[in-house]
């Protein structure tokens, strides 16, 4: 079976039960608040998560360390790696004892991967689970967390960067946790505990953030030209199309002008392939959109425009443009994390090699370079 038919089947049955039974905050049973620590585990990792919830509407967050066991039960690995993950879950249904949920997350670790090879990884998550609380305060769930993102390890010396494959196989592999819910297990009714949107106002003017994004898919067109070492004849490149696998780290600082405007500089790699690095020097403008619920929560586009200095020659610099659309999570008034996707663009002029040696520029001629990407990407605000 798929793993995306998997996915699709369990999100349509919470869907179902949502929209066929009566309203989960009506008369009945109160609701289950999910609140509490667990041991979390399948047949790739096992660790503990923290859930806590921040809204009224029962939406809950939660954090998770994990030791990663890929390769591990079979020998294949001396030790275990490590991951963190941090997931934000919106409730589909919540009923007295019977919660299922589903959204979006992210993962960071040192871990290996199908090839067996201890690494460095970043990615995007999604979810879709459920919870049962017995008595006793004790709570049983179980989970699909596939992740999308990208392994970055060394052989012989060299780096190498590829897709992180054990993260789709979390697509149908599911993941199994027993906890304890702290406190008391439900609320009586709306409005009767405090309440304060996290998003509602934000205390400060500036922010400090970290931003990391894969790009899965890169289209490089050249079109280039030089003169051979004898001036005997030409060599020539046109409109080349390639495929890559790259991901990008960027430090910020960002100046919120009003609640609906932003101007954020960044600073850091655009790409982390050593054949294709970029120090990259940015200044977006972002424009946030009227929040969707009360806790803040938001969709947001930006635009990026800098330049970007390439590794191995940093005297020829590249133009950068990105266009971006995401979606905003509100943790507190001053801290936020977003979600998005990212339309990537740089020209500049490349730099042509011949046995192994850069081509002075004399020999160069009508030389061009433009790289599309696409990028999926995580962005802490604090």
């Amino acid at each position: 079976m798929k793993p995306g038919l998997v996915i699709k089947g369990m999100i349509g049955f919470c869907l179902c039960v949502c929209l066929g039974g009566p309203g989960a905050y009506g008369a009945g049973p109160a609701p289950y608040m999910p609140m509490g620590i667990s041991l979390t585990g399948g047949v790739q990792h096992l660790g503990f998560t923290y859930d806590f919830a921040l809204e009224e509407n029962h939406n809950f967050q939660s954090v998770s360390i994990f030791m990663d066991m890929q390769g591990l039960n079979t020998g294949r690995v001396p030790y275990p790696g490590a991951m963190l993950r941090y997931d934000y879950h919106f409730t589909l249904l919540n009923r007295h004892r019977m919660l299922f949920y589903a959204g979006p997350g992210a993962v960071a670790g040192y871990v290996t991967d199908t090839d067996g090879r201890y690494g460095i990884t970043l990615g995007l998550g999604g979810h879709v689970g459920m919870k049962y609380l017995f008595d006793r305060h004790i709570v049983l769930g179980i989970a699909l967390h596939p992740v999308l993102g990208y392994n970055l390890n060394w052989e012989n010396g060299q780096q190498r960067l590829n897709i992180y494959e054990a993260g789709l196989w979390r697509s149908v592999l599911p993941e199994v946790s027993l906890g304890y819910s702290f406190g008391n297990q439900t609320i009586e009714s709306a409005g009767r505990h405090g309440f304060t949107p996290a998003g509602q106002a934000r205390r400060r003017h500036w922010t400090l953030g970290l931003e990391a994004s894969y790009k899965p898919t890169v289209y490089n067109y050249l079109s280039s030209m030089y003169l051979s070492n004898d001036g005997s004849r030409y060599y020539s490149m046109e409109d080349q199309a390639t495929f890559h696998s790259n991901a990008s780290l960027l430090l910020s600082a960002a100046w919120h002008f009003t609640e609906y405007y932003q101007i954020r500089l960044l600073l850091g790699y655009a790409g982390l392939r050593p054949d294709v690095r970029i120090h990259a020097f940015l200044l977006r403008n972002q424009w946030n959109f009227k929040p969707i619920n009360a806790q803040g929560d938001r969709f947001f586009a930006a635009v990026d425009a800098g330049i970007g200095l390439k590794a191995r020659d940093l005297g020829r610099p590249y133009a950068l443009a990105n266009l971006s659309f995401g979606y905003s999570l509100a943790v507190s008034a001053d801290s936020s994390i977003e979600f998005f996707i990212r339309s990537g663009n740089a020209f500049g002029v490349p730099t042509l090699y011949e046995d192994g040696l850069p081509v002075p520029a004399e020999r160069a001629y009508k030389s061009r370079l433009f790289v599309s990407s696409i990028d999926l990407g995580i962005a802490f605000d604090l």
